[in-house]
């Protein structure tokens, strides 16, 4: 469901995440953000993810705070604690299937969540693609990161889905 202008190719999922998070976060209208907005992730992201919002956050020096959303006993993020966060957010991270549980999070219900609260979405799929229908036309996801080698592409390549209808990010 991706168009060819929406695929940037990268060196693998963590690149594509580095890159995906630094755009998003440099795209952002700083005067209109509230100084306390928050960056989401959920509890069992993949370490890169986290790292990477401490990190820009730092290096970019912004006043946001780095929200890590808990998780059921299933791996699930918390309706609740999403529902609590989103209208102070300003971009939500989570994964599509995680890598060492294989959880599957309902990306339906919170892409329209994000949506619904005017909130960027990253979505980690390199677990999920190849393996569990993804179609970016239907789905109000705004940056997708994917690594070549989990659909036995060779390793070294990933790439960063930036969806271009609502270009709300440009890529730093």
């Amino acid at each position: 469901g991706a168009q060819p202008e929406e695929i940037i190719f990268t060196s693998g999922a963590t690149e594509a995440i580095q890159t995906a998070i630094f755009s998003a976060l440099q795209s952002f209208n700083h005067k209109n953000l509230p100084r306390d907005a928050r960056l989401l992730y959920s509890a069992t992201e993949h370490k890169a993810i986290p790292q990477a919002l401490r990190h820009w956050v730092k290096m970019l020096n912004l006043p946001y705070t780095v929200v890590e959303l808990p998780v059921d006993v299933h791996g699930q993020i918390l309706p609740a604690a999403l529902r609590r966060e989103l209208p102070h957010a300003a971009l939500l991270c989570t994964m599509a299937v995680n890598n060492e549980t294989g959880v599957i999070q309902d990306l339906p219900a919170i892409a329209n969540l994000a949506k619904k609260h005017g909130i960027l979405l990253h979505v980690d799929a390199a677990q999920a693609i190849g393996k569990i229908p993804i179609n970016l036309a239907n789905l109000p996801i705004d940056l997708l990161a994917i690594s070549g080698h989990k659909v036995y592409g060779p390793k070294g390549i990933g790439l960063l889905y930036l969806r271009r209808k609502n270009p709300r990010v440009n890529i730093v």
